[in-house]
């Protein structure tokens, strides 16, 4: 109360008008991205099954668990046309591993660095 009273705080801080739209190089366009999550338990054998889903639904991102690819399967035979993969394989054994496919109008950069070889 003491704060208000000295007149240089106001009690709803803020912007003047409430809709004000953004300004600068920003972008006022609303990305809400479609993502679909799949436990794959093993992707090769599935890739065709997963091409034809994709091209039904549309997603714009497609994580992946349980992929079970290891690094002798060239990446090559699990492309999925308009999509960029990064695949972590276990290196440990046969299971595990996960990926993700990012549509190939997203902007991305994978962070490389904060991989650590025994995370997937």
């Amino acid at each position: 109360m003491c704060i208000l009273l000295a007149g240089d705080i106001a009690t709803n801080p803020g912007p003047n008008t409430p809709n004000k739209q953004p300004t600068g190089n920003c972008s006022n366009k609303q990305f809400d991205p479609s993502i679909l999550l799949a436990n794959m338990m093993s992707l090769a054998p599935k890739i065709d099954e997963l091409r034809c889903f994709v091209n039904n639904t549309k997603p714009d991102l497609i994580s992946l668990t349980k992929t079970w690819i290891n690094d002798s399967l060239s990446e090559h035979h699990l492309k999925i046309p308009g999509f960029n993969l990064l695949l972590k394989n276990r290196t440990s054994g046969p299971y595990g591993g996960v990926g993700l496919y990012i549509k190939n109008s997203i902007m991305f950069k994978a962070l490389t660095d904060l991989f650590h070889q025994e995370f997937e």
